[in-house]
């Protein structure tokens, strides 16, 4: 699973708007473009009555294709399936978001090819769905297929080719094959950092990941040691109250307890707790100035 880059939250009322807003452009796509239509030919120029010589006005013929339906297999519609169908899974509708996300795979595979990006986008998102259901062995399968043809055709290294490994390690976890997880995972964070840096986001969220790997193996020796790292960069890249500094202090805390070093672990959980109520207050300030 690519970690995100920023925590990401949304309300039922949320995901509501966000189903609607997805129905809406999906009706709306598949009514006759008549209106369109009626509206470039009222916009024409009425006839000219004036006795002096006028330019020649080509007829605008409209065409027949503009007032038909798009068609159930046009990529706006697919691309607001896909959205509906992730609106679905966010709400927990998982059986909807399924059976919407294979439909969408399937005619994409049809129209665009089995490795096209979109395609490819298709099955990364109902393997994501797979994974949510528990369906481990679908997900690992899906995921296993797309990284293998985008490493054919956008490389080992590409950005996309990198998330998907990445999603497909911590899919491992889930079948507590820590091994694999691990292989793809220092694989990924060698890429990473010859290709954005050893401070890019991505690359600690990489190295985030690797860490948990090592806890749920109880290499927590190995775990503590990454942490801090990942702790330290993230402090001088993005700042020690950002979202995921905190993470990552807030996950340290947590290793430190299992090596019993309570202290240290009391200690870095006093700084969060610190920082974390010190934004909460900012927020409230910074919410009330807008507002009066």
């Amino acid at each position: 699973m690519q970690t995100p880059k920023q925590s990401f939250s949304m309300s039922l009322e949320d995901v509501d708007e966000a189903l609607n807003i997805a129905q809406n452009m999906i009706a709306d796509a598949l009514v006759i473009r008549s209106q369109s239509a009626a509206g470039l030919a009222a916009s024409q120029p009425p006839p000219v009555t004036s006795s002096m010589p006028q330019p020649t006005v080509l007829p605008v013929t409209l065409n027949e294709a503009n007032l038909q339906p798009l068609g159930a297999d046009h990529p706006d519609i697919l691309a607001s399936m896909d959205n509906l169908a992730i609106s679905y899974r966010d709400q927990g509708q998982l059986e909807e978001a399924e059976k919407l996300q294979v439909q969408v795979m399937e005619i994409r595979k049809t129209k665009l090819g089995v490795d096209h990006s979109d395609t490819l986008t298709s099955m990364d998102n109902l393997a994501m769905t797979y994974r949510n259901r528990g369906q481990w062995n679908a997900a690992k399968k899906l995921q296993a297929q797309v990284m293998e043809m985008r490493k054919t055709k956008l490389g080992a290294d590409h950005p996309d080719t990198l998330a998907i490994m990445a999603t497909l390690a911590t899919t491992y976890w889930g079948k507590r094959r820590w091994e694999k997880a691990e292989k793809l995972q220092v694989q990924v964070i060698e890429m990473r950092k010859a290709k954005l840096g050893a401070d890019h986001p991505d690359t600690l969220a990489s190295m985030a990941n690797l860490a948990l790997t090592y806890r749920y193996q109880m290499r927590l020796q190995e775990t503590q040691k990454l942490q801090i790292q990942v702790m330290e960069m993230r402090k001088n890249k993005l700042g020690a109250d950002h979202p995921d500094t905190l993470a990552s202090m807030a996950q340290l805390v947590a290793t430190y307890r299992s090596l019993c070093r309570y202290d240290a672990a009391e200690k870095l959980q006093m700084q969060v707790m610190k920082t974390s109520s010190r934004d909460r207050k900012s927020t409230r300030l910074n919410s009330s100035h807008r507002l009066y």
